[in-house]
């Protein structure tokens, strides 16, 4: 616990200190949320079947974007420092903990200046299923999907030895990201397997269960994965919880090979 601590503080500082880094951290979502409202129609979102869930589709992949940003090199970057400490006294857990505790600060700043700009503009469900208001459902949705996006680019940052192998590999794990949502078509068969372990699958079902997408005129079917029901929405963010949870423990046990790298 000591060390986690010591971990936090240390990891913290390092990026305080950075301030273009700190600047992009907040310039991401301050933009990609300016984006969205200024091309989703404002009158339409929350209210008509299309334009809500292409807005909702916007801001699930703003949020993944965002988060896979965060970590996607933060652990290859220090690999040689992982490396030499792993070898002395470092805890592996502590040392995922405490850029979890850290990313989960960063994450939940950035997915409240998104609702604050999205809020500014479109007018949010009053009702909520687990909270009482339909914007804090919203809020929660994106939040566990930016996290657990997070955990995804930590995971890579991890399994990768290099920030620009790591740079490479993010656009794709993005497109897959996207085209398996199962918003832009319907999956089936083998595609909706894929579908099923991506995580933007399961952060636009909740986004879509908590903002009633089948109540709203203009869809042509009901979907079941936009089920008006508590025990679904906290169901997706369950799903969304395990898939941060795997990242990060498979984070741990890849970096337990570290000493085994023969990389200097």
């Amino acid at each position: 616990m000591g060390q986690t601590f010591i971990l936090v503080r240390r990891y913290a500082e390092t990026i305080w200190n950075k301030k273009i880094k700190v600047a992009m951290l907040i310039g991401f979502p301050v933009l990609a949320a300016i984006v969205i409202t200024l091309v989703i129609n404002e009158d339409k979102m929350f209210s008509q079947f299309y334009e809500t869930k292409t807005g909702l589709f916007m801001m699930a992949a703003a949020a993944i974007f965002v988060g896979l940003c965060n970590a996607n090199t933060e652990v290859c970057k220090e690999r040689n420092i992982v490396k030499r400490e792993y070898m002395t006294n470092l805890n592996l857990s502590s040392y995922i903990a405490s850029k979890l505790i850290v990313q989960g600060a960063i994450c939940f700043v950035q997915t409240l200046i998104l609702m604050l700009i999205y809020q500014s503009t479109f007018e949010f469900p009053e009702d909520g299923l687990i909270f009482s208001s339909g914007s804090t459902d919203i809020f929660m949705s994106l939040l566990l999907l930016m996290f657990s996006s997070t955990t995804m680019g930590l995971f890579l940052s991890s399994a990768v030895k290099t920030n620009d192998t790591a740079n490479t590999i993010t656009p794709y794990l993005l497109i897959f990201q996207i085209i398996f949502s199962g918003c832009l078509f319907d999956l089936e068969g083998a595609m909706d397997t894929v579908g099923s372990v991506m995580v933007s699958k399961w952060g636009m079902n909740a986004l879509g269960t908590a903002a009633d997408l089948n109540s709203l005129p203009g869809g042509l079917k009901t979907y079941d994965a936009y089920d008006y029901e508590s025990g679904h929405l906290f169901a997706m963010w369950l799903i969304l919880i395990l898939f941060a949870a795997a990242f990060s423990i498979g984070s741990i046990l890849i970096l337990r090979r570290v000493s085994k790298d023969t990389r200097d």
